[in-house]
């Protein structure tokens, strides 16, 4: 992955997705759960709600949302990619190992969170200009 890519002041949550959301009743939307947050790129949190979003099929379209939503307005559609392939290996790294027993759902859900990040990684890639 491209550290680089990663840089930025913007606090990251670092973990968003829907079971670390809380919709109000006026639609205000409160993140919780902030155990690994950090500074870093401002569209990093964003990209991995819509890794999420996919994983559970949400009817979306992701890849637009990327080119129109301002949050991506300054991220590099190579940085994007990277990133995304950066995820695909940490959750499958991540899902290899034993479940915690507290917690045993967590590999599985791992392995479809690193699958839907490398497919998505992948998509792009087909879909990249070729360079010589």
């Amino acid at each position: 992955m491209r550290a680089a890519a990663l840089r930025g002041e913007s606090l990251q949550h670092v973990d968003t997705r829907v079971d670390n959301l809380l919709i109000e009743h006026d639609g205000t939307v409160r993140i919780i759960d902030w155990p690994w947050a950090s500074i870093g790129c401002g569209w990093f949190d964003a990209l991995g709600y819509l890794i999420d979003a996919r994983m559970r099929g949400e009817p979306i379209d992701t890849d637009a949302l990327l080119g129109q939503h301002p949050v991506f307005a300054n991220a590099r559609e190579e940085n994007i990619t990277a990133v995304l392939a950066g995820l695909a290996g940490h959750f499958l790294d991540k899902a290899r190992r034993p479940a915690p027993p507290f917690m045993p759902s967590l590999r599985k859900f791992q392995r479809a969170e690193g699958l839907t990040a490398l497919t998505w990684a992948c998509e792009r890639v087909e879909r990249a200009p070729r360079t010589k």
